[in-house]
């Protein structure tokens, strides 16, 4: 009876979330080509250039260079990978994680050699009032898969938020610079190659704020894996 059930609920659950034709990463090759990929990038913090650009550097990091060494971004923030991260962020469409979470590794492949993985992956960390209120950080979820697939170390005790902030999409470009400014702090760790996992980048200011904080607490390398990056 117990294998009769799996196998129901396997064939009702394991379908395309686009197409719904049956596939076990919950998306299919047919509509994995379709999404909006992003091919040609900054190589530090992975903004989208035009096809025409020759210099793979964009002006930003060229006058300002990040605190993060690098960006690993899989899609353009557009539909309908947009509408996918938001519903994401709501417990009850966490179910969104688990495709994105394996095209992102798809991304992840081509990035890196076997012995160049970092040490640990890290979620980006909420405040914990903001956490109570909500119940789920989908980071946490988006990190532990990923972590789970990869086999490399997940840790969540590294990175704490100590201020609650206003919601970094709540603000302008200007007021993201600044709002996250001694928000987070470090625990003691022995971890030198770090990635942070996030759903999305933006301006930079969280992942920028995130890396200073690891590189003062002893790490050198900090990566930065997200689903999407937008335009600035």
């Amino acid at each position: 009876m117990q294998s009769l059930l799996k196998n129901i609920w396997l064939k009702y659950t394991q379908t395309c979330v686009f197409c719904a034709k049956p596939d076990k990463n919950n998306i299919c090759a047919n509509c994995i080509a379709d999404l909006p990929w992003l091919t040609h990038t900054c190589t530090i913090c992975a903004l989208p250039l035009l096809s025409t650009a020759t210099h793979l550097i964009c002006k930003n990091c060229i006058q300002q260079k990040p605190r993060f060494n690098r960006v690993i971004a899989a899609f353009n923030y557009s539909f309908p990978i947009d509408v996918a991260v938001t519903k994401s962020k709501k417990e009850q469409a966490r179910h969104h994680l688990n495709w994105l979470s394996y095209l992102l590794l798809t991304k992840l492949a081509g990035s890196y050699s076997s012995s160049s993985m970092p040490e640990v992956i890290i979620p980006v960390p909420i405040s914990a009032k903001k956490k109570l209120y909500k119940g789920y950080n989908q980071t946490e979820q988006l990190a532990k898969a990923i972590s789970g697939r990869l086999n490399i170390a997940y840790d969540d005790h590294v990175l704490t938020k100590i201020k609650d902030t206003p919601a970094q999409a709540t603000l302008s470009a200007k007021q993201r610079k600044t709002n996250l400014i001694g928000a987070f702090s470090a625990h003691k760790h022995p971890y030198l190659h770090v990635a942070i996992v996030d759903d999305v980048l933006t301006t930079g200011s969280t992942a920028n704020e995130l890396a200073k904080v690891l590189k003062d607490s002893g790490a050198k390398t900090i990566d930065i894996w997200v689903i999407a990056r937008t335009p600035i």
